[in-house]
């Protein structure tokens, strides 16, 4: 008889996927008043009239009475996308999930490259558990400079479901280039580098956070999921304890004291959408993913932003590349092996420079740092923020987040002016000789 343990609800907020992203206020301000006296019937209103009342509802905080209203609208104009991604807004806040997805779909059919309805759809596909999905709509958005901070926290959060840690980490890099301040994405990549078992550097980032916001109750309960995941479910709960509902952390005991025994995959699927392997007794095998109690919903980020992405790398998120599927995906008997064989490496950014000359030069000048005693220099091609050819020096690759910040407070240490910035492992390197120019 094979028996399934069932897990405690899993009620903290790593803030990952924003299914709702409007502001529908709780209360109702005052309507707009279409009964008036020589207002316009509603079967005469332009789509453009409907709309305006529409929106005036929503931010009322009247959403039926707004959907009402855009459904009227798109009852003229049926194929207009921008109509169909705010009907879908407004289904998924008040719950209607499929008709949302259905709206959602519709605006893409329309209009494929429609930003909202691309990340709105792709929510729904990863906490419906299709990550693939999920990952190949935003590669695409990604692709044609569409995207958003929002969108490229989103992909990142679907790579580390689908096992791809280190294309994961990237596109955070990428997503923290445009708001190198954002909490959420920065307190994700946290998690992802717990994930794969970079704890020392995740527990940096995390409290780093919580002595930065001044609502750092997520960073602390993201902080007890870490130390969790490192073999610690004690000093979890202690950290839970003190930053959440007593009642709500001792629920989560053994979901804690699971965490450090799954595979890397299996905690992206804990973390992000509350589902652990099930407990399976006297079977050899069983299949299914067990779930908690966890609703996405609750997850909301309100910020959204409408900016392009500046792609400096010229490489794509979408095009990550990818380590060998077979070895990712192969069957994992030995948890410790796996997460050290999912520990990422990293490179260092000592400087950027417009030609060979100003890039040798720059290297003379660093060589003789102690910090960098031992390590060859190297240099990939990008482009700066104004689209200038542009060469990087770096060194590395160093094994491990804490390994490469460890070697640039070094630097820092040692010289003020030296700039690092730690970058995922980059893989057209090219050694620096300077004969070679």
């Amino acid at each position: 008889m094979t028996r399934i343990k069932t897990v405690s609800r899993h009620v903290l907020k790593p803030f990952v996927i924003s299914l709702v992203m409007i502001g529908i206020a709780a209360c109702s301000s005052s309507p707009p008043d279409e009964g008036r006296s020589g207002a316009i019937p509603l079967d005469r209103m332009e789509t453009s009239g409907l709309e305006r009342i529409a929106t005036r509802f929503k931010e009322a905080g009247e959403p039926l009475t707004a959907l009402k209203f855009y459904m009227e609208a798109l009852q003229r104009e049926p194929d207009n996308a921008r109509l169909h991604v705010e009907a879908g807004e407004l289904n998924l806040a008040l719950g209607e999930r499929a008709k949302a997805q259905t709206h959602f779909e519709r605006a893409l059919a329309i209009e494929p490259l429609e930003a909202r309805a691309v990340t709105r759809l792709a929510g729904l596909y990863i906490s419906d558990g299709n990550a693939q999905k999920a990952n190949s709509l935003l590669a695409d958005l990604h692709d044609h400079d569409k995207g958003t901070t929002y969108s490229l926290n989103l992909q990142a959060v679907a790579l580390d479901l689908l096992g791809r840690s280190f294309n994961a980490r990237r596109v955070y890099a990428k997503a923290l280039q445009m708001a190198p301040d954002d909490a959420y994405i920065m307190s994700n990549m946290a998690l992802s580098m717990a994930i794969a078992g970079e704890f020392s550097a995740a527990r940096d980032m995390l409290e780093e956070l919580a002595e930065k916001e001044s609502d750092s109750s997520f960073a602390y309960e993201n902080l007890a999921l870490i130390t969790a995941m490192a073999g610690q479910p004690e000093d979890a709960m202690m950290i839970a304890v003190k930053h959440m509902d007593p009642e709500l952390a001792h629920a989560n005991r053994e979901f804690y004291e699971r965490l450090a025994t799954i595979t890397p995959t299996d905690r992206a699927q804990a973390i992000f959408l509350g589902h652990l392997p099930p407990i399976i007794a006297d079977a050899p095998s069983g299949g299914g993913t067990e779930e908690a109690a966890f609703d996405l919903a609750d997850n909301l980020d309100p910020v959204d932003d409408a900016g392009g992405i500046q792609d400096i790398d010229e490489e794509n998120p979408g095009e990550e590349v990818v380590p060998d599927a077979e070895a990712e995906n192969a069957p994992v008997s030995n948890v410790a092996e796996a997460v050290a064989d999912a520990i990422p490496s990293y490179h260092l950014q000592l400087g950027s420079f417009n030609s060979p000359q100003r890039l040798i030069r720059g290297w003379n000048e660093l060589k003789d740092m102690s910090a960098l005693e031992g390590f060859s220099p190297y240099y990939e091609k990008a482009q700066s923020t104004e689209n200038d050819p542009t060469l990087r020096l770096l060194v590395g690759p160093f094994r491990g987040y804490s390994a490469a910040k460890a070697i640039c407070e070094s630097l820092i240490a040692e010289r003020k002016t030296a700039g690092c910035v730690i970058l995922p492992q980059r893989t057209d390197v090219i050694l620096l000789e300077p004969k070679a120019f």
